[in-house]
């Protein structure tokens, strides 16, 4: 992909949300953050698709979904892999992945709040 820096974590998020905003410019030192509102999109994913989960494409094509995406790129800071680490244990993950999703589906009140 043109868009992509060699060896780059890209990520794919919905631009008409503030924090997913905040999070893709908080990041963009280790990432390539695509915008989905621009009609970019990962290989074999609709655009429906990423507008319910964040995607990131890793340097060697490996798809992350979700709170997994999120994960990955917080795995990229080292002041962040304490968290990572215990955020992948066996159960919490689970407890993670549900949190993601119930954020994910209220990110745009969560972006209102953000804008206040």
């Amino acid at each position: 992909m043109s868009d992509e820096k060699k060896g780059a974590q890209t990520i794919y998020y919905d631009g008409s949300c503030k924090a997913c905003q905040v999070f893709a410019d908080s990041t963009s030192a280790h990432t390539v953050p695509l915008d989905v509102e621009q009609g970019h999109l990962p290989d074999g994913v609709t655009r429906e698709q990423a507008m319910t989960e964040m995607y990131a494409v890793d340097a060697n094509g490996q798809t992350h979904v979700g709170a997994d995406a999120i994960l990955h790129v917080l795995n990229l800071y080292w002041y962040w892999r304490p968290i990572v680490w215990l955020a992948r244990l066996p159960g919490l993950i689970h407890v993670v992945r549900a949190g993601y999703r119930v954020l994910a589906k209220h990110r745009h009140t969560l972006s209102r709040t953000l804008r206040s």
